[in-house]
């Protein structure tokens, strides 16, 4: 293939990658021009989003708070060695099912 050729078909691949790179462009943009036009259109469903959302953090954000409380890392601490024991137990009994 001749550096002319090359360089051709180089700019065929560029131009194809610019025009799909516009394709998906038009595409999004119509894509949220319709998104945005469906929350327009219902201002209650948006607004519901919107409470059940923040609903969500706050319920986040009182477990994380929760989570700092001594009696609740206690027992998750409780919780992760029962785990831990159960593990072992499992991976002995596997290894003496081996021998």
């Amino acid at each position: 293939m001749s550096p002319s050729e090359r360089a051709a078909q180089y700019r065929r691949q560029q131009e194809e990658a610019e025009a799909a790179a516009a394709k998906a462009s038009e595409e999004k943009k119509a894509f949220l021009e319709a998104s945005a036009v469906m929350r327009e259109s219902s201002p209650d469903a948006s607004a519901a989003e919107r409470e059940e959302q923040n609903h969500h953090i706050l319920e986040r954000a009182q477990m994380l708070a929760d989570e700092s409380l001594p009696e609740v890392k206690r027992l998750n601490a409780w919780i992760n060695e029962v785990k831990c024991q159960a593990i072992r137990d499992l991976q002995k009994m596997e290894k003496e099912k081996k021998l």
